[in-house]
């Protein structure tokens, strides 16, 4: 028991003493749609904005193929090569995080559907040098137009 404790207590330490406020490390916006909608919407301006669906991953199917319960939860990797390929060539390890991955998951227990992604400027600090303001501005500037086009997509204007 004892043993336990100590592996369950290291396994905390890290998220507690190093963990950053999430609103500076990711973006995150209640649809105006249910699921489905919210889903299909996103797909569909993603398509239209010449951006690549690189995979759907329905975590909720999954989850029931091996006969336990998860709220409707998919995440969408979407991206544009011609964005994401100058940072890969920059430093290739930042290929883990691209393409972009857009979750979207109903809250439990409740109606309200979530979009939600890593934001990129914090994401950067971990694979390029921090004074590259070019590098900070072209980041800034995905990821800004990534805000947008969800809320456009997801929000009753």
């Amino acid at each position: 028991m004892r043993t336990f404790l100590l592996l369950f207590m290291s396994l905390l330490l890290p998220t507690t003493l190093f963990s950053q406020d999430i609103c500076t490390t990711s973006y995150s916006v209640v649809s105006s749609y249910d699921f489905d909608e919210t889903l299909k919407r996103l797909k569909v301006t993603f398509e239209e904005k010449n951006l690549t669906l690189f995979a759907e991953i329905n975590h909720t199917a999954h989850a029931e193929k091996v006969g336990l319960p998860l709220t409707s939860a998919t995440v969408l990797l979407v991206g544009n090569p011609k964005a994401g390929t100058p940072l890969m060539q920059q430093n290739v390890e930042v290929a883990i995080e691209l393409p972009l991955k857009i979750l979207v998951f109903k809250k439990e227990g409740t109606a309200q559907v979530y979009v939600h992604f890593k934001k990129l400027v914090p994401l950067a600090k971990q694979y390029f040098s921090s004074n590259d303001d070019q590098l900070h501005a072209s980041l800034k500037q995905i990821e800004n137009t990534m805000i947008r086009l969800i809320e456009q997509t997801v929000m009753e204007k």
